[in-house]
């Protein structure tokens, strides 16, 4: 910021802060909140949290890029809400929260956050946070939490109960409950045992073996759910047969692990039962799961989404170029291995389009030529419809960011349909920066943590200049769910 000072952008819609408003959660008495603060280094994520809490009725919606912008914009404006990332440049957001001591203030603050280390959250919890919702964001996640019916990262873990008959299996469910965030508290061997445990240890969760000594899982499921009929059991067994499952599901089980077991598995799992914890915390990170040549599990399916698209895109500059363009590659990459050097060193302008593909999805673009190719595709236009023009460099610069424009906005086309509504972007602007700042900078934008960012890179070429341009588009990988299903 210029000067050094700490900054903040300001949006004022109906009026300003209400200085006597106590904080309320009520769907009635939150209408009196008025002001809220946002604080997160992407501005997409901003710009998508402005859009929700203009939703919800705030009235002045504060924002802010770091830690130091953030304590100054709260000490100044003491705002009723504050939305707060723990990942940022310099400080993080528990270094905010250290400073500001939020439980003298009425401020509530919501963190918002890709990190989900079980001790920084419990940390932020304890400094005085009161809920932590986990990138992407759901609206109604969101809403609930400033309604106080979130109950997200609760203070105490969980409690379960293991039933199987092998220690193995017990030893290795036991582990993945713990990294997934539950306190086993007790073991069961057989179906006596097991009925006995639940019936004296009252666990907030079950999982359960089908084939035991002395009887059938069936038969202490059944003897749960008389006792606890919202009970939350989750079925563990190599029994994979669709009348007995069936007849699980009916009893009342929540879900049915199929053996082999994984930690992804057991967190699918824990999202379908009815414990408040998980279903605001995100599952664990798994070990990617790879097909045979060697790209992540819903890749190909990106690459086939992505094509007609690339199509139109050879069509835009075949017009532009007034020559013949096609596409060499398209290549998905996680962001950890991405390979930074996409384009040759003599690239000198990289125009960046942020795309916003929905409020939930969030998309970037990147498109880049090596200047003198600009130039050359420039040059053509100039003569053949804008030769009066007396800014030519103005002009070229204007070109530039319009044929970027076409091109992303063509993928962005395809994610619309994907999604099934109209979606826009912003507009382009030409980065000054290094090829690697650029594509490091649009990176973040999506996701603090690499991994969880997936990386198209698509290349074109026109033999008759010898010329190159490549499109990059960065997407969340979780958000391939909310994209490919619609697909029709």
């Amino acid at each position: 910021m210029a000067g050094g000072r700490a900054a903040y952008a300001e949006n004022r819609n109906r009026g300003g802060l209400d200085k006597g408003v106590s904080l309320c959660y009520t769907l009635q008495e939150r209408k009196v909140m008025k002001t809220a603060l946002i604080v997160d280094n992407s501005r997409l994520v901003r710009t998508y949290l402005k859009e929700l809490l203009q939703a919800e009725g705030f009235e002045k919606i504060l924002e802010a890029a770091s830690a130091k912008e953030a304590i100054a914009a709260f000490n100044e404006h003491k705002p009723d809400l504050m939305t707060l990332d723990i990942i940022m440049p310099e400080d993080s957001g528990m270094d905010v929260l250290d400073a500001i001591s939020p439980q003298k203030h009425q401020t509530k603050i919501l963190i918002v956050t890709d990190f989900g280390q079980e001790s920084v959250v419990q940390k932020a919890l304890q400094t005085g946070a009161s809920s932590v919702i986990y990138k992407p964001v759901r609206k109604d996640s969101l809403k609930a939490a400033i309604e106080g019916r979130l109950e997200v990262a609760s203070k105490t873990k969980p409690k379960a109960l293991v039933v199987d008959d092998s220690m193995m299996m017990r030893v290795l469910v036991r582990d993945f409950l713990e990294k997934a965030g539950c306190e086993v508290i007790g073991e069961g061997i057989d179906v006596p045992s097991g009925i006995k445990a639940y019936q004296d240890l009252k666990p907030d969760l079950m999982t359960l073996d089908l084939v035991m000594p002395g009887g059938s899982g069936i038969d202490v499921l059944k003897s749960v759910m008389g006792v606890n009929p919202k009970a939350n059991v989750i079925i563990i067994s190599a029994v994979s047969q669709g009348q007995i499952t069936q007849e699980l599901m009916a009893i009342g089980a929540k879900t049915i692990v199929n053996k082999p077991i994984t930690l992804q598995k057991i967190t699918e799992a824990l999202a379908k039962t009815d414990i408040p914890a998980f279903k605001s915390i995100p599952l664990p990170s798994a070990p990617p799961s790879y097909n045979g040549n060697g790209t992540h599990a819903g890749w190909n399916d990106f690459r086939d989404m992505l094509k007609p698209a690339t199509e139109k895109c050879v069509e835009a500059l075949n017009v532009l170029s007034q020559s013949k363009w096609v596409m060499t590659g398209m290549d998905v990459y996680e962001r950890t291995s991405y390979n930074m050097q996409v384009f040759p060193p003599e690239v000198k302008d990289i125009v960046f389009v942020q795309m916003s593909v929905s409020n939930d999805v969030p998309v970037m673009g990147l498109f880049g030529a090596p200047h003198d190719q600009f130039l050359k595709m420039a040059q053509k236009m100039l003569e053949s419809h804008f030769s009066s023009l007396a800014d030519k460099d103005g002009t070229v610069r204007l070109m530039i960011l319009e044929w970027a424009n076409i091109i992303v906005t063509n993928f962005l086309n395809v994610f619309a349909d994907a999604l099934g509504y109209a979606v826009m972007s912003t507009p382009p602007e030409i980065i000054d920066s290094s090829v690697e700042e650029a594509i490091r900078k649009s990176a973040v934008e999506i996701s603090d943590i690499a991994k969880k960012v997936l990386v198209a890179q698509i290349r074109f070429s026109c033999l008759e200049w010898n010329a190159s341009c490549e499109t990059i588009l960065m997407v969340r990988e979780d958000s391939l769910d909310r994209i490919l299903p619609k697909r029709k």
